[in-house]
């Protein structure tokens, strides 16, 4: 089952979610979905 969750951010994380989302072509909900996957992998491991 999938939650929705809210994330409060600084104005420079959230301008980097954006330059992200702009050059990858996603969009800034998807970039921080694999930030967030991507970080709970390395601490997996």
């Amino acid at each position: 089952m999938e939650q929705k969750y809210s994330v409060v951010c600084d104005e420079s994380t959230a301008a980097e979610i954006e330059d992200l989302a702009r050059e990858y072509g996603m969009s800034n909900q998807e970039v921080i979905r694999q930030l967030l996957t991507a970080g709970l992998d390395s601490i997996q491991d």
